[in-house]
């Protein structure tokens, strides 16, 4: 396939692409040796649009793996049908990858983005389950859980546990586990390094996997009107293959039909001619026949012929489709040229007699087309006047315009009801608009960043990620426009370097995990850096400034220390727990006018231990009397003692609070 670095989805691109930004990415399969692209290239001008088709033919070198080895490692082996292989794990499979720790390796697979494997799934068995009970339980009695996505640290992946299972037969003798990973060593290289693989599993006692071939209830002959689109339907021409499911099969058209013969269209878009297509949507009615625009007044019959595919890759012989174009007698208008419009977003064009023409055998001056439907991101006019009617006369003059609305859209059509009075037929006219790079960047994570003071955190793409429409992702820049006061941004190309503070970075950056925010240690625990996003046109599309919060978390650097230079407190003689109050004020009064300040701190500390020790004990006895209550009803002496903890406690808090009011050190 062909896509953008990091995209998958976007099939347009500038003819003056900027380097490493288009690619062709091998998706891994060892069983094509080469590929076809088909491309349209366009070329705008104000008042018309230039298309030519272009093909892009690559050759797959069968080369070695410079991550991945699995050279002298175990195969992957189902040893029965509807079994489970061995263990995924270091034995089958293994990394070239330093274990440093400035050293990231992530590898894993989807089944959502892959029909592979077509013939199992991936499951984890518990290991503790398997050592438990070794050969005892059969596979299908195991407990298992189905892993249809993972992404994980190299080495975690091979601990995983996890195991092929298969699920059904016929299918071929070999099945393949497609897998992804992504190096980055610093070391070696700035950039993450990526590469995929099939890894073969192999099924005992299954055979090769056979070509597909013709269903026996083909056809191979349809009959069609002139002028009228055709459905095929799935009588006509169809393939069966014994491992790969009918929906999947691919039809390629080997030999087109001729020039002047018609053309396959799929009726997504019914102007543009095919080159393959699905079985799935041969069976659901979406390939069709569209016959010459000329008129015979016999029976013509074309041919064309197709080779089937299946997901090895094996092909079918050729399979010939006779189609016989029956003459028309009718006196209906009928559409001659019908390609449809190409056109740049935002830009207007002129429907000519190239792009569509109707005839009419008897009353050519009385057509009229009425719109019915469709202009869903643009208007129509004749003269500058909006209409629902036009004539031939005005498409022949260069009258009738299209003008498209500037949206991000890709689609658009024209529902037509065309008429002569007497006779009236529908067609469709449909608008391709080229997406124009016009709109900014936006922000899809702006969550912040939390931090310990002093310290140094990665800002990652689940905190900080944009994404732009109409452009590549990893080329948007970010540009700081205050940058913050309690620290800076810096960009690591590896995380033991020091870092240097940057005044902007590349979305590249952040996906690569080089740019990080530092704090500078001071007492301030809330930061911000104020920031637009942009891309590469010229001027550039800018985004409106936007703020990334940093929330800082204060460390108890400096806990309370004893001061070495401090005097300590002892006091001396017999006081025991009753009188400790009246020994401490003693104390005080008899020590020297420099020991007094060291005095009076120690004495509060008594002070506040004595206090709290006598609340304890009345907290204590209340709780008991509560018990006491409960079990034999109120009492008289459990009262007394009550009230006269309390008592006490008082008393304990009042001498206290007047010894230290009483005491003033003197220097």
């Amino acid at each position: 396939m062909i896509r953008f670095t990091n995209r998958t989805s976007q099939n347009i691109f500038d003819c003056d692409f900027l380097s490493n930004t288009v690619e062709y990415k091998h998706t891994g399969s060892p069983l094509l040796q080469h590929d076809v692209v088909r491309l349209l290239v366009h070329k705008f001008t104000d008042t018309r649009t230039v298309t030519q088709p272009v093909t892009l033919r690559v050759h797959v070198s069968n080369t070695s793996h410079e991550i991945f080895i699995t050279s002298g490692g175990r195969p992957m082996v189902v040893p029965e049908f509807n079994g489970l292989s061995n263990t995924l794990d270091s034995t089958a499979l293994r990394f070239r990858s330093s274990s440093s720790p400035n050293v990231s390796c992530v590898v894993g697979f989807s089944t959502f983005f892959s029909p592979w494997p077509i013939a199992g799934q991936m499951v984890m068995v518990d290991p503790r389950e398997d050592a438990a009970l070794g050969d005892l339980r059969s596979d299908r009695m195991r407990s298992k859980q189905v892993v249809n996505s993972v992404k994980k640290d190299c080495r975690e992946f091979l601990l995983m546990n996890l195991h092929y299972e298969h699920l059904r037969s016929p299918t071929p003798d070999v099945d393949y586990l497609p897998l992804s990973v992504e190096l980055y060593d610093p070391t070696l290289n700035d950039e993450v390094v990526s590469e995929r693989l099939y890894l073969p599993i192999h099924i005992k006692n299954a055979f090769p996997n056979s070509a597909p071939q013709a269903s026996f209830i083909n056809m191979y002959m349809m009959d069609v009107d002139q002028f009228v689109l055709s459905t095929i339907v799935p009588g006509v021409i169809s393939a069966e293959d014994y491992e790969t499911s009918p929906r999947q099969l691919v039809f390629n058209i080997s030999r087109p039909f001729s020039e002047g013969q018609g053309f396959l269209v799929h009726l997504d878009n019914h102007a543009k001619p095919i080159y393959s297509f699905l079985q799935d949507d041969l069976d659901n009615h979406r390939i069709a026949y569209r016959p010459p625009s000329v008129s015979y007044p016999d029976q013509r019959v074309y041919g064309a012929a197709f080779v089937v595919s299946d997901s090895h890759f094996a092909q079918s012989m050729p399979i010939t489709l006779h189609v016989a174009v029956r003459p028309s007698d009718t006196t209906a208008p009928r559409v001659s040229v019908n390609t449809g419009l190409t056109l740049l977003e935002g830009q207007s064009r002129e429907i000519t007699t190239q792009h569509f023409q109707v005839v009419d055998k008897d009353n050519p001056g009385r057509v009229r087309m009425y719109v019915k439907g469709g202009l869903e991101h643009g208007t129509l006019t004749v003269r500058g006047r909006h209409v629902v009617i036009f004539s031939m006369e005005d498409v022949k003059t260069g009258q009738v315009l299209y003008h498209h609305d500037d949206t991000d859209s890709t689609r658009d059509r024209i529902e037509l009801r065309i008429s002569d009075g007497s006779n009236t037929v529908l067609s469709s006219f449909p608008i391709t608009i080229i997406p124009r790079d016009d709109t900014p960047p936006y922000l899809v994570n702006n969550l912040g960043l939390q931090i310990n003071e002093g310290g140094t955190r990665r800002i990652t793409d689940e905190m900080l990620l944009a994404q732009d429409a109409d452009s590549l992702d990893n080329n948007i820049i970010y540009s700081i426009l205050r940058s913050p006061r309690a620290g800076d941004i810096i960009r690591r190309i590896r995380p033991s370097d020091t870092g240097t503070k940057v005044f902007g970075f590349r979305q590249r950056d952040v996906l690569k995990g080089q740019i990080y925010y530092r704090h500078h240690g001071d007492e301030v625990f809330k930061d911000m850096f104020a920031f637009t996003v942009k891309d590469h046109q010229e001027p550039p599309n800018e985004s409106e400034v936007m703020e990334f919060e940093v929330i800082i978390t204060p460390m108890n650097e400096n806990p309370p220390q004893i001061d070495p230079s401090g005097k300590a407190l002892t006091v001396a003689g017999d006081c025991n727990s009753h009188d400790m109050l009246s020994c401490l004020g003693r104390e005080l009064s008899s020590s020297s006018n420099s020991n007094k300040v060291a005095a009076a701190a120690a004495a509060a500390v008594v002070v506040v231990v004595v206090v709290m020790v006598v609340i304890a004990v009345v907290v204590v006895v209340a709780a008991a009397g509560v018990l006491v209550l409960g079990a034999a009803g109120p009492t008289s002496s459990y009262l007394s003692r009550l009230a006269l903890a309390l008592l006490t406690c008082s008393g304990s808090v009042f001498y206290a609070t007047q010894v230290l009011a009483n005491f003033t050190p003197t220097a």
